[in-house]
């Protein structure tokens, strides 16, 4: 008996027009993997962007030394990516990434920090999605730190086309009386090239050792509603 299904045995669904990184099936949400690098542009000029390949960056970390008694802010670095379909963002945003805590002496009176912001950015307006912050950091002897920071998207954020969806790390760090600094070195290599960087254990040269991040990528896990 010769069984006829037509056309029809497979029927015709809509087509999954995102690639997923990994998909969470209970919350219907398919999460896709952006690593924050730096590559030139046609004019050879380094633009700092979001990529879905672990590529190797332009440059592989930006640093910061703190100036002044009060925090302030050391580095404001604008990750970018244009959407080039409609998607929507909610739930649990995750952001990871390493970073070399430096400093010329223990003094409790220095400090720095981390924030990775969530933006979008329609050409005229850029909007706040959510943010995450690190806890302060402020001796040679915290080294080498590999940091995961939770960020919730409560309600639906609409990316269209043309969009940018941005990836935003600031470093924010303060001095202690005496001329005590700190330094705070990130890494954004999508490859996670290995590097090695200067951590200064007191203020004498005999004082410095190096340390040796095992990871260099950074990295943000996004939460988009899933469209069949």
């Amino acid at each position: 008996m010769t069984l006829n299904f037509g056309n029809n045995l497979f029927p015709p669904r809509g087509g999954i027009t995102a690639n997923y990184s990994y998909v969470d099936v209970t919350n219907g949400q398919g999460y896709i993997t952006f690593y924050c690098a730096t590559a030139f542009d046609e004019n050879a000029d380094e633009q700092d962007v979001l990529t879905v390949n672990p590529s190797d960056s332009v440059t592989k970390s930006t640093s910061a030394t703190s100036t002044g008694q009060t925090y302030s802010k050391k580095v404001d670095k604008d990750f970018d990516i244009e959407i080039q379909k409609s998607m929507t963002l909610k739930g649990i945003a995750l952001a990871e990434f390493t970073a070399v805590v430096s400093a010329n002496d223990n003094s409790s009176g220095t400090g720095a920090y981390a924030v990775i912001k969530l933006r979008k950015y329609d050409g005229s307006t850029e909007t706040d999605i959510t943010s995450g912050k690190t806890d302060v950091h402020k001796s040679a002897s915290d080294g080498v730190i590999r940091f995961l920071l939770r960020m919730d998207i409560d309600s639906n954020t609409s990316y269209k086309k043309g969009d940018i969806l941005r990836v935003t790390l600031e470093v924010w760090a303060k001095e202690a009386v005496g001329g005590y600094w700190v330094t705070w070195e990130t890494y954004h290599d999508p490859s996670s090239r290995t590097v090695f960087a200067k951590n200064y254990e007191g203020p004498s040269a005999e004082d410095t050792a190096y340390q040796y991040p095992e990871r260099t990528d950074m990295k943000v896990h996004l939460p988009f509603k899933i469209e069949i």
